[in-house]
């Protein structure tokens, strides 16, 4: 019986490698369409307070010259500072590379902020049997811009937390471009909740801006929404809002001890925020205080 099963299996197997290697039974699939693709996946900037940055110029590339052909794009934006004058490139006859131009509105920028596009073929059922896009190469494109100050050290604050319900060290800083008529002077908690509580805010780069006097006492907290790098039950992230209007938000010193008053924020999956409980935090200016005379 078990010489029977083996001559039946090493049957079926010849007869399976026979086919496969059979040329007329296996048609080779040759691909003739033109193939498009991104020349980069993305583009990343970080730029200084001074660095100009009014475009951003994406290629791309097609695997012919032959033909003018247009190509339409689905094109994202985070921010209403990027913008496109068409959401489709055109490949001149003869060429095989065509560019999409993405303005930046500079003026507008706020520093510090992330601004991002993203930038993918349109496959609507008529451009997907019309174009082909690379298997190879790139299909989408993402573009980020970050326009910030030269942050330099102002020492060190002792914060006692009333979200994290801890104490601990914090680095601030002062943005080395900004002072404004007044005097005023931009610094930020260096991520603070990094250091109070790293299992809920696993790594740095949120921080808390606020502004001061040329003497050191509290003036505002800006911007008004501030990340503070922790993920939200909600599939969002949790902010520190500051309104200088709403009756609960305040920022006050007594000396180098500030007390921050605001609101705990957070967003859902899509984006949209919400106010979920007061915010007060306090630190204590331990090193390198603005404010101490000689």
């Amino acid at each position: 019986m078990k010489l029977y099963k083996s001559l039946f299996l090493a049957a079926v197997a010849a007869v399976a490698f026979t086919s496969c290697s059979d040329e007329g039974y296996w048609e080779k699939y040759e691909m003739t369409e033109t193939q498009y693709s991104f020349d980069q996946a993305k583009q990343s900037y970080s730029l200084t307070a001074t660095d100009a940055l009014p475009s951003v110029t994406v290629a791309l590339s097609r695997s012919t010259n032959v033909g003018e052909t247009t190509l339409p794009l689905e094109i994202s934006f985070n921010n209403s500072i990027m913008s496109v004058a068409d959401s489709a490139v055109t490949f001149a006859d003869g060429s095989y590379t065509a560019e999409l131009v993405v303005n930046i509105d500079e003026a507008n920028i706020v520093m510090g902020t992330s601004y991002t596009a993203n930038i993918t073929f349109a496959l609507d059922s008529i451009n997907f049997f019309e174009h082909n896009y690379s298997l190879s190469g790139n299909n989408t494109h993402t573009i980020s811009v970050i326009k910030d100050y030269t942050w330099v050290s102002a020492g060190v604050v002792y914060m006692a937390s009333n979200w994290a319900g801890g104490y601990a060290n914090v680095p601030v800083e002062t943005a080395k471009e900004y002072t404004d008529e007044n005097g005023y002077k931009l610094y930020r908690l260096n991520s603070p909740y990094y250091y109070l509580e790293p299992s809920y805010c696993p790594k740095p780069g949120a921080h808390l801006q606020f502004i001061l006097d040329a003497q050191g006492n509290a003036v505002t907290i800006a911007p008004t929404f501030q990340a503070i790098g922790e993920a939200s039950s909600t599939g969002g992230e949790w902010f520190f809002y500051y309104h200088p209007q709403a009756d609960y938000c305040s920022f006050t010193n007594e000396g180098n001890v500030y007390t921050m008053k605001g609101a705990w924020a957070r967003t859902d999956a899509a984006g949209t925020a919400s106010l979920y409980d007061y915010a007060t935090e306090l630190f204590q200016w331990v090193e390198g205080w603005p404010g101490a005379t000689e």
